[in-house]
């Protein structure tokens, strides 16, 4: 993957280390805060209670907590609470609260707000998946999925509807004394961004896998939209990719998708999370849904109100079996058997491919062909900063994409027809398609071939996907064409370097 540009002259690194507790003055400091224009009601499925407070006896007292406070104010908070969370225990199998100190197993209370719905685009569970490492709550997987968007939607109104009379009763009640046990009530509630705050405060972001392609994207994007913060996460944030996204905004902190205790500390306090993980690294299916799972449990634990993943449809039984796409299926299995507030976006092909990996190969002097092998089946495609825009947009609206897979494209159109685009832009070479099957592409002599032809002969089988899904998330998606019109000095550029790795 190409290296982003360092400065000579480097900032201070906003570089937090995995053993110490987020800084309070880079990173806490919003994590009271929950989603506003994209707020989503009490956060489903809590794992654990929230750093600070222990996984067991934290979690009672912040229940206990509440009930107080409710005395103070009516039954106003206790008929939101009633309306929008049942509280139940569940077992912690993944080990003890953020930052908390409960030991291994423990009981941790945990707020569920109701069963998510069943996207009937995964089809099933994949056959290698295994037990699941959840005790589902509250879940229905016999519920059907348009009944439990109307229930999503009835808690949003009902959300809004409490924030906005808590505001009314809070000037009411503030010459009495009891406006701060009011304030406390509302934000254990979820109602920390109710019209009582005139500040403007921002949604801090976890991004999972921010220095790789997809992942730097959506950190970009996010950094763009000021009304977030993002945290940056890496297991060496001294590289020039976290160097280069530190001194854009972002604070880097490190962690490692093998300890969740470490994700836990840098998810705490976190409004969303996007998560990627990179397949193309070791080339193991299972290390990567393992990957997957610690980060799930993670944002369980950590109360956190919207989790984004980059997903995969699974490969069919009687198709070649590839891990890239299979453990993308498998994560999301076990995240769709909790009840954590979540959107799978599953990506196409990116245009930037082709300036990478499957970038124009020398055939000839002067002749070159994109080796993708798709023969003459078009292949859906789209810009990645379009897809980092797409996640931006689902986080500030995620109403509509609530326990959800969205499949996004920009358009959809053959090799071929890429290759014609090319060639517009070049007089000194042509740019051709010679066709390349997956079985030929699978014979080709380096790691990870046989998992890109697997993908592939799934592609040529796959439905066409809808353009106007993508385009009601963004509408201002980037045609083939503009791009490699944009993008043509790294078209050269690609042709005179070597090959980089498949996104």
């Amino acid at each position: 993957m190409a290296s982003s540009a360092v400065a000579s002259s480097q900032p201070a690194m906003k570089v937090q280390a995995v053993g110490g507790k987020i800084s309070t003055s880079k990173l806490e400091q919003t994590s009271g805060s929950t989603l506003k224009s994209a707020a989503a009601p009490a956060p489903a499925s809590r794992g654990g209670a929230r750093a600070g407070g222990g996984a067991g006896g934290g979690g009672a007292a912040r229940v206990e907590g509440v009930g107080q406070a409710y005395k103070a104010i009516g039954n106003l908070g206790k008929r939101q609470s009633e309306s929008l969370m049942d509280v139940t225990i569940i077992k912690n199998k993944s080990g003890g609260g953020c930052g908390g100190g409960a030991a291994d197993g423990m009981n941790s209370v945990a707020e569920v707000a109701g069963p998510p719905a069943i996207d009937e685009e995964m089809g099933g569970a994949s056959p290698d998946v295994g037990e699941s490492r959840h005790n589902s709550v509250g879940h229905d997987a016999g519920g059907q999925a348009e009944e439990d968007v109307q229930v999503i939607d009835q808690q949003y109104d009902d959300y809004f509807r409490s924030a906005s009379r808590g505001s009314e009763i809070f000037s009411k009640i503030k010459g009495k004394g009891l406006g701060n046990k009011f304030k406390r009530c509302l934000k254990k509630m979820g109602c920390g961004t109710s019209q009582m705050s005139n500040i403007e405060e921002t949604l801090p972001v976890v991004v999972i896998g921010a220095t790789g392609t997809v992942g730097g994207a959506v950190a970009r994007a996010l950094l763009k939209d000021h009304r977030f913060t993002v945290r940056a996460v890496t297991r060496t944030p001294s590289t020039d990719q976290a160097r280069a996204l530190a001194e854009e905004g972002a604070v880097v902190v490190a962690a490692d998708l093998n300890d969740t205790r470490s994700l836990c500390r840098v998810m705490d306090g976190a409004a969303g999370v996007f998560l990627t993980t990179n397949f193309w690294e070791h080339l193991s299916k299972q290390r990567e849904i393992a990957h997957g799972m610690n980060a799930v449990d993670a944002a369980v634990m950590s109360n956190v109100h919207h989790f984004i993943m980059h997903g995969s449809d699974p490969t069919g039984p009687d198709e070649p079996k590839c891990g890239y796409m299979d453990a993308k299926a498998a994560i999301e299995v076990y995240l769709r058997e909790t009840t954590l507030p979540f959107t799978v976006v599953k990506l196409p092909f990116l245009y930037e491919n082709i300036t990478s990996f499957f970038k124009p190969h020398l055939i000839s002097p002067g002749l070159y062909t994109l080796p993708i092998p798709m023969e003459s089946v078009p292949l859906d495609i789209m810009a990645l900063q379009d897809i980092a825009r797409c996640v931006v947009n689902i986080f500030l609206r995620p109403k509509n994409h609530m326990f959800r897979a969205v499949s996004l494209t920009g358009e959809r159109m053959t090799v071929q027809c890429m290759a014609d685009h090319l060639n517009k832009l070049f007089d000194d070479r042509t740019i051709t398609y010679v066709k390349i099957t997956p079985p030929d592409f699978a014979g080709f002599d380096f790691q990870g071939s046989q998992d890109i032809a697997a993908m592939f002969t799934f592609l040529q089988k796959a439905s066409p996907r809808d353009t106007r899904v993508t385009r009601r998330i963004f509408h201002s998606v980037t045609i083939f064409d503009k791009w490699a019109v944009e993008n043509k000095d790294k078209l050269l550029a690609a042709m005179r370097g070597d090959d980089d790795t498949p996104r």
